[in-house]
């Protein structure tokens, strides 16, 4: 597959799979044994990132990624985008406090023979946890 159609295999996962939570789109675009940058305790495939997204979807349920770049070549996509969100249920022990947060993630992902093969990400949990009030930056 040309960087182009991979490019558009990862939009169109993030804006059914992740941002529709359509859990089918999983099942259409990622491979089964896709090696996920799973949070600890989850496992490392197609299952644990759907886990991974319904636990999302549970602590902000309005989540929304907005796309701000893409970039392909061969085999591997890069996205990043802005999540927006409502944090209005539990979310990792977190319990819901209101607030609405923005936060930046890159994501690199593979995709082979139309699947999403393997991804990793680097997101600002920091900036999340500041904005959520867990955390109080020192000035």
């Amino acid at each position: 597959m040309s960087s182009e159609q991979n490019k558009q295999i990862v939009r169109r996962f993030v804006a059914a799979g992740i941002n529709g939570v359509d859990l089918a789109t999983f099942d259409e675009l990622v491979a089964e044994d896709v090696d996920f940058d799973a949070p600890p305790g989850l496992p490392r495939s197609r299952e644990g990132w759907k886990q991974n997204r319904l636990l999302l979807q549970s602590g902000f349920p309005d989540a929304y990624w907005a796309e701000e770049s893409v970039i392909g070549e061969g085999d591997t996509v890069v996205w990043r985008g802005v999540m927006t969100g409502t944090h209005t249920g539990d979310f990792f022990g977190i319990p819901a406090t209101g607030r609405q947060i923005a936060v930046t993630a890159t994501s690199m992902l593979r995709v082979q023979d139309g699947k999403i093969v393997w991804q990793r990400m680097n997101s600002d949990d920091l900036g999340m946890m500041t904005q959520l009030g867990v955390v109080t930056l020192p000035m």
